[in-house]
């Protein structure tokens, strides 16, 4: 099972169907509180995705280094389009995956192993400001509303 933490509904949304079609169940959350509720409650939790910049209490790399102390046997991913983090910035047996992204380069890092400290890049590590994510379109009506939100 696989926690996506995002706070763009189009980028949640792409990521769902993403791990999906790849045969994942998949919990949403569009904030570093909601996602660590969804921690709590559902202990098939085993990856987080998540962005780096997002509103609540914790960004991204925040909520991965807590993940890591709470929860160490869930592999943790990180990814942001907005800042591209000095590799010293993440936490340990944490990857990073730059935006923008295809969805086989996001099923390729979920895939590979965690690295060991410290820590390294799930792909190429380039500035990624400025960046535009590609456009998402859904095929059905997608609630996005009140999160987690498990998709069996």
């Amino acid at each position: 099972m696989i926690l996506v933490v995002e706070d763009q509904p189009l980028l949640l949304l792409h990521c769902r169907l993403a791990f999906e079609d790849a045969g994942y169940d998949v919990i949403q959350a569009d904030d570093a509180d909601t996602a660590l509720e969804a921690l709590s409650r559902y202990p098939g939790i085993r990856t987080v995705f998540t962005d780096i910049a997002m509103p609540g209490s914790l960004n991204g790399l925040d909520l991965a280094a807590l993940i890591q102390a709470r929860w160490p046997d869930i592999s943790v991913l990180v990814t942001s389009g907005a800042v591209s983090p000095p590799l010293s910035t993440i936490p340990p047996g944490v990857r990073f995956l730059p935006k923008p992204y295809t969805v086989r380069q996001l099923i390729d890092a979920l895939a590979s192993p965690p690295p060991r400290a410290p820590a390294q890049a799930a792909g190429p590590v380039h500035d990624c400001t400025g960046s535009q994510p590609a456009a998402v379109t859904a095929t059905a009506p997608v609630s996005l509303a009140g999160a987690p939100t498990r998709y069996p």
